[in-house]
């Protein structure tokens, strides 16, 4: 009996025993858990796996020597890296992306912090240029093939990215002016209004050669293209240019300015006065007596205030062309088949013994041999730049003669036409066939200008 009692005592011993030591071990419940290894020790650091915020992409994982620091995004340039930074973009500028890209990785592994995070973010964008950089320097390449190969060229640039920008532009800027003329057609399609600097610095030294003289205008249709998009700065820098440009370059810059919109527009955006100063420089190439200049300000010439359609027409009382005109006027075109449509008239009210002299500036719309025609009774004779291509000349009835000269697109003719009537019956119809025309056209207003007679 003792035996068993002893048992009891003993079990009962060992069940306290055990409960004692659960109870120390579980926590206080009105105690907080201890803190982790990992958790950082300041109690205000972010937690290490915070949701980025809305329309951000998540950081790349990274090894990181000091893992319980955030890692801020950099929102400038530091200070210490400025001039790196400045370097690099000079580099990418040109297309050196390799280049760029080893800088800044010289420079992101002596770097620290903010400085060293930025670099390292650089060297990234780096190598995706540098990538893109191999696909569009090929298909550059391509641009100086064959047509096929040009337009597979072309359209492996438009998706190059921004690397694919960046050389076309150096393209533009220092390119053999095939290359350069396709390069700008491709900046004016993707919209790359940063380009215009460069289209302007090759412009400005395009009188260097005909091919270039060539590509200068092809520039500036690019440019023409470009201008909704260019700051007003940068086109009051043009404008201000012009007053030391010469010859083309001049034309192309006027030209530029001009397609900014009407007068209005071009005041508001680049100053009052401005259209003002661009109707002077026409003014002054249309009077210069210059061919190419006065072609040139045709073009304009309705803007500028200058110019009318048609021919100046000086009167004779004579049949020789003689003496002090009797009177003058503008003529739009001269196409009388008959006495009644002759405007002047001798002294005794008849159409006879009489004279008249017509010039205007003939604008070629393209280039090739033009045949001029005189339909007169009596006589009439036309010349163009003082070269006679028809004689009609002496006293005969309606009768037509005609000639051919050789002349080039967008050039500024003088045309001459005089035409004598003696006796009798009277008429003029001057006409002309340009290349590739099956008919004959009436030479007038709306290929003939002249200044009026109070200019």
């Amino acid at each position: 009996m003792w035996r068993f009692m002893l048992c009891v005592m003993i079990g009962f011993t060992l069940l306290i025993s055990s409960c004692g030591q659960q109870d120390a071990l579980a926590p206080e419940t009105d105690q907080a858990p201890p803190t982790p290894v990992d958790s950082p020790a300041d109690p205000q650091a972010e937690p290490a796996h915070e949701e980025p915020p809305a329309g951000e992409a998540p950081d790349e994982v990274t090894a990181d020597p000091h893992p319980t620091t955030p890692r801020a995004e950099p929102s400038a340039v530091p200070q210490e890296i400025a001039q790196t930074m400045a370097d690099i973009d000079a580099l990418v500028a040109t297309g050196q992306f390799t280049e760029a890209r080893r800088l800044a990785q010289e420079q992101a592994a002596v770097a620290t912090g903010n400085g060293r995070d930025t670099l390292d973010q650089r060297v990234q964008t780096l190598r995706r240029l540098e990538r893109q950089a191999v696909q569009a320097r090929s298909a550059l390449e391509l641009l100086e093939g064959s047509s096929i190969e040009q337009r597979r060229g072309r359209r492996m640039l438009l998706d190059s990215g921004p690397a694919g920008r960046i050389l076309l532009t150096q393209a533009v800027r220092s390119g053999p002016p095939a290359l350069a003329d396709q390069a700008a057609t491709l900046l004016v399609i993707l919209d790359e209004a940063p380009a215009f600097p460069a289209l302007l610095e090759r412009l400005l030294a395009s009188e260097q050669s005909a091919e270039e003289q060539d590509l200068g205008e092809k520039l500036r249709d690019a440019m023409v293209a470009m201008t909704p998009d260019i700051d007003a700065e940068a086109l009051r820098d043009l404008a201000n240019m012009i007053p030391q440009q010469t010859g083309a370059i001049r034309r192309h810059l006027i030209d530029i300015v001009l397609a900014i919109g009407d007068d209005d527009t071009v005041d508001q955006r680049l100053g009052a006065g401005t259209s003002e100063r661009m109707h002077g420089h026409i003014k002054q190439a249309f009077e210069s007596g210059d061919a190419p200049l006065v072609a040139w300000s045709l073009g304009h010439a309705a803007r500028a205030g200058l110019g009318i359609p048609g021919f100046r027409a000086e009167w004779f009382h004579n049949h020789e062309l003689e003496g002090p005109h009797e009177w003058r006027s503008i003529e739009t075109v001269l196409n009388w088949p008959n006495l009644s449509y002759i405007p002047l008239v001798d002294e005794t009210g008849r159409r006879e013994w009489i004279s008249g002299r017509f010039t205007g500036d003939f604008l070629a719309p393209q280039s090739g041999t033009y045949t001029f025609f005189t339909n007169s009774d009596d006589g009439s004779r036309l010349w163009i730049n003082d070269e006679m291509v028809v004689d009609n000349w002496g006293m005969h009835g309606m009768q037509v003669r005609s000639g051919t000269i050789d002349l080039t697109a967008n050039t500024l003719y003088r045309v001459r036409v005089d035409w004598m009537q003696g006796g009798g019956g009277a008429g003029l119809i001057v006409t002309y066939k340009g290349p590739g025309d099956e008919d004959q056209r009436l030479l007038d207003s709306n290929v003939v200008r002249t200044l009026p007679w109070d200019k």
